[in-house]
């Protein structure tokens, strides 16, 4: 069974493609879910041409958002790629060992 991967975008999403493009059906890693503080982020729309369930968070500082949306789709992995807002504390703690932050 793969690895359930969340990417959280503020942007485009150019690392969010080059994640899709990776981890292609049978990967040992798939993206499950992309979320966003923004709109109007790019990587939304990515997302949605490949199938990926695109959420846009209420409230980014919401741990309780965060916590209920990466529970419902069973994520093991977040992902911040290029993710301009600060990650609320609870959901740094209860994904612990569990988040990589990558940078463009």
């Amino acid at each position: 069974m793969p690895l359930r991967v969340a990417v959280a975008v503020s942007g485009g999403g150019t690392d969010l493609q080059a994640l899709l493009d990776a981890l292609p059906p049978g990967s040992a890693a798939e993206v499950v879910l992309v979320v966003s503080n923004k709109a109007a982020a790019g990587g939304l729309e990515r997302a949605r041409r490949h199938g990926v369930p695109a959420v846009i968070l209420a409230d980014p500082a919401d741990a309780a958002e965060w916590i209920d949306l990466l529970g419902r789709h069973r994520v093991e992995l977040v992902v911040l790629a290029g993710y301009l807002k600060l990650v609320p504390g609870a959901v740094v703690a209860a994904y612990r060992d569990r988040i990589i932050n990558i940078h463009p």
